[in-house]
């Protein structure tokens, strides 16, 4: 569901502000109901990129940690880059 919305906003059919909230519970449910699902990994990541996108540092990372031990090596990746660019920021 939360793809479905992603690709809304992307066609312009519905304003982020307004699908941000259905996305960011559709991950979520997806985390809390099939956390073993192949799509964990991917919904985690999201979640990360979104709270990092607000702002909210520490649940983006706990999110990418989240992943990290599903995903593995990309997950380890983007925690690097957020690091990074959380001390350039700081």
């Amino acid at each position: 569901m939360g793809y479905c919305y992603e690709a809304m906003v992307k066609l312009g059919e519905i304003s982020e502000a307004e699908a941000q909230p259905v996305i960011e519970e559709a991950y979520e449910r997806v985390l809390e109901r099939y956390p073993d699902c192949y799509l964990a990994d991917y919904a985690a990541l999201q979640l990360g990129e979104m709270n990092f996108a607000r702002g909210d540092f520490a649940a983006a990372m706990s999110w990418a940690a989240f992943s990290f031990f599903v995903q593995g090596e990309a997950a380890l990746a983007w925690l690097v880059r957020s690091l990074r660019f959380v001390i350039r920021v700081s």
